[in-house]
C-alpha cells in the first residue's frame, strides 16, 4: 500500500510540473513541442528506410558474390572435366614428334570446334596470299602500250565512168594544139612528104573502113579524126 500511494505521489507531482510548465510556456511552447516531436519521427523514418536500402543492397552484393562463386566452380569443374578427358587422348612427345597422320589425336579429326578452326584459318591465309598477290601488282611500275594510230589512207572519191569527148572535140582541140606548131618532119623534101603523107593517108583510110562506126554520114568526121591523131603522134 506504500508503494501504490508513493507512485501515486510521483505521479501526482510530475503532473503538477508539467501543467507549471504548460502554463508558463502556453500555447508556443505546445507548437513548439509538436515541431520537434515531428522532427524526430522524420529522422526516425528517414534512418528507417536507409537502413532498409543497406541492407536490400547488401543482399543484392551477396547474391551476386554467390553467382560469382557458383560461376568460378563451374568453369573450374568444366576446366577439370576437359583436362581430364583430353589428356588421356593427346599424344605423347615422342609419338608428337612422329610426323605421320596416324600419330594425330583423334581429337583433332572429331572435334568441330577444330574443324572450323581449320577451315577459318585456310580461308584466312587465301585471302591473305590473294591480298599480297594484289599489292605486288599495284606496286610494280605500270607498263603503258601506246598505241600509234595507223594512218588512215585518202578515200578517193568513186567517180564514174570518164565521158568519151565527141569527134569535134578532138578535132577543135588538135588544131589548138597545131595552130603554131611546125614539125621537122615538114622540112624534108617533097618526095618524102609525099611518101609519108601517102602512108598516112592509106592508114586512116584502112581504119577508117575496118571502124564500126563507118557510115555514109560520118566519113568525113572520121577520116579528119584519124588525121588529127595521126599529126598528135607526130608532134609526140
Amino acid at each position: 500500500m506504500q508503494k501504490v500511494a508513493t507512485r501515486k505521489q510521483r505521479e501526482a507531482k510530475g503532473e503538477a510540473v508539467l501543467a507549471t510548465r504548460l502554463a508558463a510556456v502556453g500555447y508556443e511552447g505546445q507548437a513548439k513541442s509538436e515541431a520537434l516531436r515531428l522532427a524526430h519521427q522524420q529522422r526516425a523514418s528517414r534512418l528507417v528506410t536507409e537502413k532498409n536500402e543497406r541492407l536490400a543492397e547488401d543482399v543484392a552484393t551477396r547474391r551476386a558474390m554467390r553467382e560469382e562463386r557458383a560461376a568460378a566452380a563451374a568453369s573450374r569443374r568444366c576446366l577439370s572435366e576437359a583436362r581430364a578427358r583430353f589428356v588421356r587422348r593427346w599424344p605423347q612427345p615422342e609419338e608428337a614428334l612422329d610426323s605421320t597422320p596416324s600419330s594425330l589425336p583423334s581429337l583433332l579429326a572429331d572435334d568441330p570446334v577444330v574443324r572450323r578452326a581449320k577451315a577459318l584459318c585456310s580461308g584466312a591465309a587465301q585471302a591473305v596470299a590473294q591480298l599480297e598477290e594484289q599489292n605486288q601488282l599495284l606496286r610494280a611500275k605500270p607498263t603503258l602500250q601506246v598505241i600509234r594510230p595507223e594512218p588512215k589512207e585518202p578515200k578517193i572519191p568513186s567517180r564514174g565512168p570518164t565521158p568519151m569527148p565527141s569527134n569535134e572535140e578532138l578535132i577543135a582541140k588538135a588544131k589548138e594544139l597545131l595552130a603554131d606548131y611546125k614539125p621537122e618532119k615538114l622540112r624534108q623534101p617533097a618526095s618524102g612528104r609525099t611518101s609519108s603523107a601517102r602512108t598516112t593517108a592509106a592508114s586512116a583510110e584502112s581504119s577508117t573502113r575496118n571502124s564500126p562506126r563507118h557510115g555514109a554520114g560520118g566519113g568525113g568526121d572520121l577520116t579528119a579524126l584519124q588525121r588529127a591523131r595521126q599529126q598528135c603522134a607526130d608532134v609526140c
